[in-house]
């Protein structure tokens, strides 16, 4: 398993949401223009997809007012989780 995928899970298991570490499933996302890797995940755990991103610090809150005043096909930001090496 390489090194990246289990600092992801070790992230995830401080996260308030419940993952199943017995089938999830983690994919880092491409630049579609280059197909570079970027600081982006894809989990599936349990039925559920969700994605990780790495951001700056002002990010969360700039996403949380974003997302805020729309109902529909908004993806939910569960949580933010603090993380340093």
């Amino acid at each position: 398993m390489p090194r990246w995928i289990m600092e992801i899970e070790n992230l995830l298991r401080t996260s308030n949401l419940k993952f199943d570490f017995d089938s999830i499933q983690i994919e880092q996302v491409k630049h579609e223009e280059d197909n570079d890797f970027y600081d982006v995940w894809k989990i599936i755990s349990g039925g559920n997809a969700y994605i990780l991103k790495r951001t700056d610090k002002y990010e969360p809150e700039i996403y949380s007012k974003l997302l805020s005043g729309f109902e529909k096909n908004i993806p939910k930001l569960h949580e933010i989780i603090n993380y340093k090496k």
